[in-house]
C-alpha cells in the first residue's frame, strides 16, 4: 500500500511539472503573438537602432536650428517609457526646435537589454543611440524623476557635448534617507525580481500590469498603446529598481557640472493624505519640504544652475501642468541659440 501512495505522489508530481511545463510553453506562445500583435496594430513612431545586442526605439521630431542644440527627453522608471511618457509634450516642442524621445531597453517598443540595468549602463546605451542616430550635438538633456540621476551621471560623462540640462521633480541621491515616507525603504525580494522577468516570458505581466496603466492625461491612442506596447514593461522597470540604490550612489558621485546651464523644476504642493493612505498630512508636508530642498540642492552643482518651484501639481509636472514645463525647455533652447550664435558671430 505504502509503495502504491508512493507511486500515486510521483505521478502526481509529474503530472503537475508536465501541466507547468505546459503552461509555460503555451504562455511563452501566448506572449509572443499579443507582443506581435501589439506591434502590428501599434508600430514604433520612430525609428528601431543597434546598440549592439539590442536595438532602441528613438523618435525625433522638428526642424533643427543654427546654433541650437538638439533636445533629448529621458524619462524616469515607468512603463510608459519616453516615446509614450513626453508624447503630449514633443509637438509643441518640435515647433520650435529639434527634439528626440526615446526608450530604455526592455521599456514600450525597446528591445530588452543585456544587464544589469544600473545608472552607468544606461548612461551609455543613450550615447551610443544618439551617437549611432546622426543627430548633431551640442544637446540640451531634459528627464523626469530617476531620469534626473540618469541625465546627471550623463552630463558628467559626456561634458564637452552637453549644451544644457533641464530636470524635472528629479529624483535625489539621498532622498531615502530624507523622507519621511522612505525612512522604512528596501528593495522588494530577490525571488520576486527574479520571477517578475519569468512573468513577463508567459504573458502574465502583461493582463496583470493592464489594470495598473491608466493615465488620463494621455491622448487615447497614447493610452491604447500602452496598454498594448508597455503591459511587459514592468519587469524592466523592477530590474532598474532593484539597481536604484547603485544608480543613486553613481550620481552622488557628480558634485559639480561646471557652469552647464542647469533649471530644476519642483512640485512645492504635498499631496493629500487621503489620496495616500499611509502617511500622515503632517509627514507629507514635512517631505515635500524635504523634496524642495533636495530639488534646490540638484540646481547647486551647476553655477549656472536654477530652481523653478511648480505649484498645483504631483510628480507627474509634465501631466499636471505642461505649460510650465514647455516653456522652461523653450527659455533654455533660445538662451543657449542665442549665446551659440553670438560667440560665432
Amino acid at each position: 500500500m505504502k509503495k502504491k501512495v508512493k507511486k500515486v505522489l510521483k505521478l502526481i508530481a509529474l503530472s503537475l511539472v508536465g501541466l507547468l511545463i505546459v503552461g509555460a510553453i503555451g504562455g511563452g506562445i501566448y506572449e509572443r503573438i499579443a507582443r506581435k500583435s501589439a506591434l502590428k496594430e501599434f508600430p514604433p513612431p520612430g525609428e528601431m537602432i543597434s546598440v549592439g545586442s539590442h536595438k532602441l526605439h528613438l523618435d525625433c521630431r522638428g526642424e533643427a536650428k543654427e546654433g541650437a542644440p538638439t533636445i533629448i527627453l529621458e524619462a524616469g522608471l515607468d512603463p510608459m517609457g519616453g516615446s509614450i511618457l513626453w508624447s503630449g509634450l514633443i509637438d509643441s516642442i518640435a515647433s520650435f526646435g529639434r527634439v528626440c524621445t526615446y526608450d530604455r531597453a526592455g521599456i514600450a517598443w525597446s528591445e530588452i537589454g543585456p544587464g544589469p540595468r544600473v545608472a552607468d549602463k544606461l548612461v551609455d546605451e543613450l550615447h551610443a543611440l544618439i551617437s549611432k542616430s546622426g543627430e548633431n550635438g551640442p544637446y540640451l538633456l531634459v528627464a523626469w524623476s530617476m531620469g534626473g540621476p540618469y541625465a546627471r551621471l550623463y552630463a558628467k560623462r559626456y561634458f564637452d557635448e552637453m549644451a544644457g540640462l533641464v530636470l524635472v521633480d528629479s529624483s535625489h541621491p539621498e532622498q531615502f534617507e530624507r523622507l519621511p515616507a522612505n525612512e522604512s525603504f528596501s528593495l522588494p525580494p530577490t525571488w520576486l525580481l527574479k520571477t517578475v522577468p519569468l512573468l513577463r516570458k508567459v504573458g502574465i505581466m502583461r493582463n496583470v500590469m493592464k489594470r495598473e496603466l491608466n493615465f488620463p492625461q494621455l491622448a487615447p491612442e497614447k493610452q491604447a498603446a500602452l496598454y498594448k506596447v508597455s503591459a511587459g514593461s514592468i519587469s524592466t522597470v523592477l530590474t532598474e529598481f532593484t539597481n536604484i540604490l547603485e544608480s543613486l550612489e553613481q550620481a552622488a558621485q557628480v558634485t559639480s557640472l561646471g557652469d552647464l546651464p542647469l533649471t530644476v523644476l519642483g512640485a512645492v504642493d504635498p499631496p493629500d493624505a487621503s489620496q495616500v493612505g499611509f502617511i500622515t498630512q503632517e509627514q507629507l508636508i514635512e517631505g515635500q519640504k524635504a523634496w524642495v530642498g533636495m530639488q534646490k540642492e540638484i540646481a547647486a552643482i551647476s553655477t549656472r544652475g536654477k530652481f523653478v518651484g511648480v505649484p498645483e501639481s504631483g510628480h507627474y509636472i509634465h501631466f499636471d501642468q505642461p505649460a510650465v514645463v514647455l516653456s522652461e525647455i523653450r527659455e533654455m533652447y533660445e538662451r543657449l541659440k542665442t549665446d551659440s550664435l553670438s560667440v560665432n558671430q
